[in-house]
């Protein structure tokens, strides 16, 4: 059964994130054990293919989530496929964005390959207060700028939104080319996006894709590690705590650890909050931001290593 029994329909493998979601899945696929079945949950529904794949019980199901989220807890559909799935294996496997010993992050590998361009982050005091920017007007996201919006904040930071908001940001191809539809601000997942904008804010407001999933980290988070910014971020509870697990400042000298409130909407008071009482000096805290910045290569390298020796088959 090792390497025939697949169920795989992610990304197309035309654009940026596709083709390095193929560079992955190669990699957990070569590390697959007789009986194995290779699951890509990244859009998974029951269909004749996935209910011919499990017409007889499967020994293990190795279920994988990268660029996307593992969806076992929004969108029916998806939930009644990993039930499907479950009643159908006699051991399921998750591997990717679930907090359990088989996770790795795509996305830290992903810029190993796709680096953000290097510019000088301190060569000028910052006149915004904080920058968050937000592409998709997720619920959570819309909460966050109505947030800011009902705080007096908005003019004392960049702000974006789809179909609110917008920036002075180029354009970029690749980014777009790899996610479907159009909400004015272009998918930049390969840069921090105008260094004019990004060099002129000091505290940077992280709403990443998710805060209802198990565990799910983008490239978004990971820019102001890379660029030199203090960071709050909305997203999966555990988002920071990884953070921090993994050997990152967080802040939490600064900002509190509001990140560990059980609901997003307090979490968002903490981050408002902190925005209305808390400023910073990024010429004080450089040590610190450059610290972050050359342990991001540290952590690329550990997740790499654990991608191409997963626990699920050693």
């Amino acid at each position: 059964m090792k390497g025939l029994w697949m169920w795989d329909k992610g990304f197309s493998e035309d654009n940026i994130i596709g083709k390095h979601d193929k560079y992955v899945k190669n990699k957990i696929k070569s590390q697959l054990k007789d009986g194995d079945v290779f699951i890509n949950t990244t859009w998974l529904e029951i269909d004749k293919d996935l209910e011919s794949i499990f017409s007889q019980k499967v020994k293990r199901a190795i279920l994988y989530s990268g660029p996307d989220w593992e969806n076992t807890n929004c969108i029916y559909e998806r939930r009644k496929a990993h039930q499907f799935i479950s009643d159908n294996s006699e051991e399921v496997v998750h591997i990717g964005n679930f907090d359990n010993e088989n996770y790795f992050c795509f996305w830290l590998d992903f810029l190993i390959k796709h680096p953000f361009p290097e510019f000088n982050f301190f060569d000028r005091e910052p006149e915004k207060k904080f920058m968050s920017l937000n592409r998709k007007p997720h619920d959570h996201r819309v909460e966050l700028v109505n947030a800011f919006e009902n705080g007096g904040l908005i003019d004392d930071g960049y702000v974006s939104l789809g179909g609110r908001y917008t920036l002075d940001e180029w354009e970029n191809e690749d980014g777009d080319k790899a996610v479907a539809g159009d909400v004015g601000i272009t998918n930049d997942i390969t840069s921090l996006g105008n260094p004019e904008l990004w060099n002129n804010h000091r505290i940077n407001i992280v709403s990443e894709t998710t805060q209802h999933t198990n565990f799910f980290i983008s490239e978004k988070t990971f820019k102001p590690i890379v660029g030199c910014r203090p960071f709050m971020i909305l997203g999966d509870i555990k988002v920071t705590n990884y953070l921090k697990r993994w050997g990152f400042d967080v802040f939490e000298d600064i900002f509190g650890t509001g990140h560990n409130c059980k609901w997003h909407s307090d979490r968002i008071r903490w981050i408002i909050l902190a925005l209305q009482t808390v400023d910073v000096d990024l010429t004080e805290l450089k040590e610190r931001l450059l610290y972050n910045k050359e342990h991001f290569k540290i952590v690329q390298k550990q997740n790499r290593e654990k991608l191409l020796s997963l626990p699920a088959f050693t």
